[in-house]
């Protein structure tokens, strides 16, 4: 199912970076090269592209979750982190704030050998939670399993946030 899943993930980033290939000639190409070109064409992607460039790293980032014990899959997430930082720059509004949620993931998920910033994380968190007005209840999910779960443990605070949802 995980394949399955995979596959389905990566159609969706396809279609969306299809998208933006014709507004930013390249940018798939600019996927699989190095990180500076990549970043070179991110810079180029204007505002009324910024919910297709939300949905070509959202599916990106699911694919590489997916895929975690694969290092050829992991060594994508910095294009991951680059691309939702661009979406931020755009419209950090797309889709309820959810680039905040991605990086919040991100960089909550990370050990700090390896580039996680708990403290990072959680002001991406709190940032999507104030643009859904705490209506998007994934984000409240996310922050309890990847703030409060392993980034800086605290059952009671993971605990209340869980019952928040649950009340909601």
């Amino acid at each position: 199912l995980a394949l399955r899943a995979v596959n389905f993930y990566e159609r969706a980033r396809t279609y969306a970076a299809r998208g933006l290939e014709f507004e930013v000639p390249g940018f798939m190409a600019a996927m699989d090269g190095p990180m500076d070109q990549f970043e070179a064409k991110l810079r180029e992607v204007e505002v009324q592209s910024a919910s297709m460039l939300f949905w070509v790293g959202y599916n990106w980032g699911a694919m590489i979750n997916l895929q975690l014990e694969d290092p050829s899959s992991v060594v994508d997430l910095p294009k991951v982190m680059a691309t939702m930082s661009r979406v931020i720059e755009l419209n950090e509004n797309t889709y309820y704030g959810n680039a905040h949620t991605v990086l919040g993931v991100a960089k909550a998920g990370l050990p700090k050998a390896l580039g996680g910033e708990p403290e990072a994380a959680k002001a991406h968190f709190e940032k999507a939670r104030q643009i859904s007005e705490g209506r998007y209840l994934m984000t409240d999910f996310l922050y309890a399993l990847f703030y409060h779960g392993r980034a800086n443990p605290d059952r009671d605070k993971y605990e209340s946030v869980l019952e928040g949802i649950v009340d909601a």
